[in-house]
């Protein structure tokens, strides 16, 4: 959005039912609103809260998958889900990291205090809509780069079509997602 957010009452959680509210990351520990244009990161350390490490949560994530919760604490004292990750089992060194405004999570290489997208950009295969209605999912084509830049496709290298215009610099990584097609290439410019 175009305004800052508040994020009092909202916590990082690793469980949704039995959970123990001293597990809750309080994501206003590092501020209590989240300007356009940045990000928060939080690292899932299972670091007990001293006061010196407001970055690291109280929890960790198992490395053979987890799932993590945003929740919202009402004033009615009611608990209210936000959003959801599920983390798959993934080797070290390697981030579950949204591609985009509501994007996908794909398996990328880590990129703390900076946008998801490596320097450069990537080719990432997603889930995609059904082929036809109530079949499997399809495969997406997930083009990500950081900065500002467009994304051009092609099926023959020889005439290229723009997919996506230029877009500016917004902080974090830009992002073009098509239905995968056989003698597809893309490039970012």
């Amino acid at each position: 959005g175009a305004a800052p957010a508040a994020v009092q009452g909202s916590y990082l959680a690793d469980s949704l039912f039995g959970f123990d509210s001293a597990k809750f990351y309080d994501i206003s520990r590092a501020g209590t609103s989240v300007t356009p244009g940045t990000s928060r990161a939080v690292f899932l350390s299972d670091s007990p809260d001293s006061g010196s490490n407001p970055l690291h949560a109280p929890f960790g994530v198992n490395g053979e998958g987890d799932t993590i919760f945003l929740i919202r604490r009402l004033a009615s004292g009611a608990t209210e889900l936000m959003n959801v990750a599920k983390v798959p089992a993934l080797p070290p060194d390697t981030a579950w990291a949204r591609m985009g405004a509501r994007g996908p999570f794909v398996k990328t290489a880590p990129t703390p205090f900076a946008p998801n997208a490596p320097a450069g950009g990537a080719l990432y295969f997603t889930p995609g809509a059904p082929l036809f209605p109530g079949g499997p999912p399809g495969t997406d084509a997930l083009v990500a780069f950081p900065g500002a830049g467009g994304v051009e496709a092609s099926s023959n290298l020889s005439s290229w079509l723009t997919v996506l215009p230029p877009q500016p610099d917004n902080g974090f990584e830009n992002t073009w997602r098509e239905p995968f097609q056989k003698r597809r290439f893309f490039r970012v410019h």
